[in-house]
């Protein structure tokens, strides 16, 4: 919002057996939690969920900021993910976190939100410095400017069907929504 450049920085997860990366805006909320408990966020939510997965099914990851459950699903348990993330810093770290953890062949990447319907919506920051934080409110409501000193970025949404598609031969098996 102010102009100023972001500063980057890396996080590394040992964990499983293995070595994970996460790039990612530095000091935010999601990245300084897997460095401070040496796993990955929400580790036990992640491990409930990998009990719903079944072999051959998709892994849809709504919300996927950096990658954190992106990573998981792919890497970990070896799934078929397809990631959205509309907020475009976050997106680019995926992008560039679902390369460092080489779970390119596995993760289909999706620079934008999910809706019932094709369209814009505008992203504000909720939490300062926090870019897991962002809330819709849609361009047309000009009315409200609570957040007016926040962080905004408008972005592009469509619907899941929109691009799953009816006529995929794929199964669901987890439907991850965080937004």
């Amino acid at each position: 919002k102010d102009g100023i450049p972001l500063e980057m920085a890396m996080t590394r997860l040992n964990a499983f057996g293995q070595e994970f990366h996460f790039v990612h805006v530095a000091g935010d909320y999601i990245p300084r939690k897997i460095s401070d408990e040496h796993t990955f966020y929400e580790s036990t939510f992640l491990e409930l969920l990998q009990g719903f997965h079944r072999p051959g099914g998709v892994i849809i990851d709504g919300g996927a900021n950096i990658g954190n459950h992106t990573v998981y699903f792919a890497k970990v348990v070896g799934a078929e993910v397809i990631a959205f993330e509309p907020e475009p810093h976050n997106a680019s770290c995926l992008a560039i976190n679902i390369a460092l953890n080489g779970i390119s062949d596995r993760v289909q990447l999706h620079k934008h939100g999910l809706g019932q319907t094709s369209g814009v919506v505008t992203l504000q920051m909720n939490v300062p410095s926090n870019f897991g934080s962002f809330t819709t409110r849609l361009n047309s409501d000009s009315s409200s400017d609570q957040m007016a000193d926040t962080m905004q970025v408008n972005v592009p949404v469509s619907s899941l069907d929109a691009v799953f598609g009816a006529k995929s031969t794929k199964t669901i098996s987890i439907l991850k929504l965080d937004v």
